[in-house]
């Protein structure tokens, strides 16, 4: 039985681990043709590895013309999903310069690095954003974080006009269990997991094939546009 989206391609930024890898395989597993794109080579030679006929390349979406190259190979582009962007505090008064630049450098300028070369590329289809928990639900210290989800946020309206008929959302992610959490965590991750766990409405953090069948609706619901879709188990509301 053929899937939903058989016969197209779909192209994932960040997609060597986590979020990105499990939404890789999921657009695979529906039936597309996958392109990979990310950083660490060495990630990304594995994570292409465990989907059937992908492709890989590796750039910073932060370097426009390294996207551009990422991405001149690729002929007709169906759907893509940035999953992209970096955790961490930003203390707007203890915080370097550059740290408060980075979070719009990568989700802001590489989103607009990414738009620009891949449309070109696309008649229809959709781009995904990635959005996050603190652009609904804000937190100390997190100031250029939270300003650039929501700036995330904003383009996903904006570009689904300017980019119609391609149709343009964001996925916003609550606590999620992934390899950038465990890093994060470290080794106190399973009582850090078990504290935010006890506040949110199902006792539990999500999981990645939960963001990922998001992210596959976006693609294949050609009547979503604009939104933002929250996949946080109501954590914003918490």
């Amino acid at each position: 039985m053929a899937g939903a989206l058989t016969g197209q391609v779909v192209v994932v930024f960040g997609g060597s681990s986590g979020i990105g890898l499990a939404a890789a395989k999921a657009a695979e597993a529906e039936g597309a043709s996958v392109a990979i794109i990310g950083r660490d080579v060495d990630r990304l030679r594995a994570a292409s590895a465990t989907i059937a006929g992908s492709d890989w390349r590796s750039t910073d979406v932060t370097d426009a013309a390294g996207v551009a190259r990422a991405v001149a190979h690729l002929g007709a582009i169906d759907h893509v999903f940035l999953s992209v962007g970096q955790g961490g505090a930003s203390d707007v008064l203890k915080s370097a310069a550059e740290d408060l630049r980075r979070p719009f450098e990568e989700r802001v300028f590489g989103t607009f690095n990414v738009v620009r070369s891949v449309a070109p590329k696309m008649r229809e289809g959709s781009i995904t954003l990635m959005s996050g928990l603190y652009a609904s639900r804000t937190r100390r210290h997190a100031s250029a974080q939270t300003a650039a989800l929501c700036a995330v946020e904003s383009l996903a309206r904006t570009l689904a006009l300017d980019l119609a008929p391609v149709r343009v959302n964001a996925v916003a992610p609550g606590w999620i269990d992934t390899p950038r959490l465990d890093r994060s965590f470290g080794p106190d991750k399973a009582g850090r997991v078990d504290a935010i766990a006890r506040e949110l409405p199902g006792k539990r953090i999500g999981h990645t094939d939960e963001v990922a069948s998001a992210v596959i609706l976006l693609m294949t619901n050609r009547y979503i546009n604009g939104e933002v879709l929250h996949i946080d188990g109501g954590g914003r509301f918490v």
